[in-house]
């Protein structure tokens, strides 16, 4: 072979079809994932199940402005995430009302019945990871700098 001309090889692969789906010969394959940008309505609650997990619950607000005729419209979801172990931990820790989040998660739907044997189910958003993005402001005390030009007059 001439090193000054460039070969092309060709491999041939045998042709499989790929079959995600917990269903054998099903075509579609199957995928959950939430993907959420929000804002948090009250502080996170934290609680642990009987078996000692730690769970913490708390609500986001997400937005969503569309034009329609020329005017714009806003609505508002509001949707129930869910934490558990480290990642409900941190989340406690260093989430408050007001701060912005991304959540990357899945559905998940829990179902159980009620005292009077009527079944019940709530779909809630299992987080698989947290993003603190925004910090909620805090007013704090002017600086020392600040002070100073400020009472000699030179704002």
């Amino acid at each position: 072979m001439n090193p000054g001309i460039l070969s092309r090889v060709t491999v041939k692969r045998p042709n499989r079809q790929r079959n995600f789906s917990s269903q054998p010969g099903s075509p579609m394959g199957e995928y959950n994932k939430v993907i959420l940008l929000g804002n948090l309505t009250r502080d996170p609650d934290l609680r642990y199940t009987p078996t000692g997990m730690l769970v913490c619950e708390f609500p986001i607000a997400v937005h969503h402005r569309h034009r329609l005729n020329d005017e714009v419209k806003e609505e508002v979801c509001y949707i129930d995430i869910v934490a558990f172990g480290k990642i409900g931990e941190h989340s406690k820790s260093f989430l408050q009302k007001g701060v912005q989040v991304l959540v990357d998660s899945r559905l998940s739907q829990g179902c159980w019945e009620t005292v009077e044997g009527k079944p019940r189910s709530k779909y809630e958003v299992v987080v698989n990871t947290v993003q603190f993005l925004k910090r909620k402001t805090v007013r704090t005390l002017p600086s020392r700098r600040k002070m100073q030009l400020n009472n000699a007059g030179l704002r």
